[in-house]
């Protein structure tokens, strides 16, 4: 990987703080070698549900 997009633009500036703190803390991590605490990056995810997306989607 050589990017990763942190959506921050409509965010608090303490959620992308912590955001940017837990990726590297994780990132840091599976560089080192170690295995990432991906369970403490699921507060930040949206939309838990999948979907069939909008190709699917019966629209009105």
């Amino acid at each position: 990987m050589t990017a990763l997009k942190i959506e921050g633009r409509q965010r608090g500036r303490a959620y992308v703080e912590s955001v940017v703190r837990h990726f590297r803390h994780a990132l840091a991590a599976l560089e080192s070698g170690s295995e990432a605490d991906i369970a403490s990056l699921k507060p930040f995810t949206e939309g838990q549900a999948s979907t069939l997306g909008a190709y699917r989607k019966t629209w009105r």
